[in-house]
């Protein structure tokens, strides 16, 4: 009876708090909801280790799928990441997939000379076997937190607290999110999910959105035709919904093997139309 209470207890619901992972030497960071707890004095926040610049503003956004769950993260693939991310060097890195909390711990760890300021998605998981949301981003550039909307899912997809982050970095308005894929009938539901929970009029969408043709169904330009994971498809993008800002995208076909199922991708932002490098 004990095994079997024990099990129930690791597999089933449970009401553990909503928590996220952010900075702890920026401007804000005061709780801005009474149930979300910030996880500020862990031994791995970079406090007073980078000079920010407030005269600059993001050239750059890196997005990649990690794929950092389960027996896919390893000492060596969190150290292949790390070193890829340090090489690009960008200014905005957002990450999906980054399920691993050791992996994240060592990427601040590892990259808080460069970068001050992170935050994670919902920690939170719907099983305490299994996921949360996996969402992570880190940046040279200040990150305002507006709020993170979970999927409405069924089975296998709510195993993973999948979701939408809401956030500003300098004056840019951001949405990351990793749209579930066991069921491909609700693709276009998610999609438009996120337009419809967003705190912004204009904004740019990061992330693993899982269809061929989002831009489509988002209704707007197309500005990538590479694959952009190991079944030589689009399921990656990086898109602007504002009207004064263009995206130029370059694929990072690198070597992933033993490290992901995903090619990274970084955007360089233009402003009017005019590069803003």
């Amino acid at each position: 009876m004990c095994i079997l209470a024990r099990f129930k207890r690791l597999c089933c619901r449970h009401r553990n708090k909503h928590r996220y992972v952010i900075s702890s030497n920026t401007d804000n960071n005061d709780v801005i909801y009474d149930n979300i707890k910030y996880d500020l004095n862990k031994s791995y926040n970079n406090i007073h280790t980078y000079t920010y610049d407030y005269t600059k503003s993001p050239k750059n956004i890196l997005s990649w799928n990690v794929n950092e769950i389960l027996c896919y993260s390893t000492p060596n693939s969190r150290e292949k990441i790390t070193e890829h991310l340090k090489h690009f060097n960008c200014d905005i890195i957002c990450l999906q997939g980054l399920y691993n909390d050791y992996s994240r711990k060592y990427i601040i760890n590892e990259l808080k000379h460069i970068y001050q300021y992170y935050i994670s998605g919902d920690l939170y998981k719907n099983y305490l076997l299994l996921e949360h949301s996996g969402l992570f981003i880190i940046s040279k550039f200040p990150i305002t937190f507006h709020k993170f909307i979970p999927y409405d899912t069924e089975f296998p997809d709510n195993v993973v607290n999948k979701g939408i982050l809401y956030v500003t970095i300098n004056n840019i308005n951001m949405v990351l999110t990793d749209i579930p894929y066991y069921n491909d009938t609700y693709y276009e539901k998610y999609l438009n999910t996120i337009d419809i929970k967003c705190p912004f009029k204009e904004y740019i969408i990061v992330g693993t959105l899982q269809h061929i043709t989002a831009h489509d169904v988002i209704n707007i330009e197309c500005n990538n035709k590479m694959y952009t994971n190991r079944n030589k498809e689009i399921s990656d993008y990086i898109l602007s919904l504002y009207s004064s800002i263009k995206l130029n995208i370059n694929i990072r076909h690198i070597d992933i093997n033993h490290v992901s199922h995903y090619y990274p991708l970084i955007a360089t932002i233009e402003h009017n139309h005019m590069s803003y490098i």
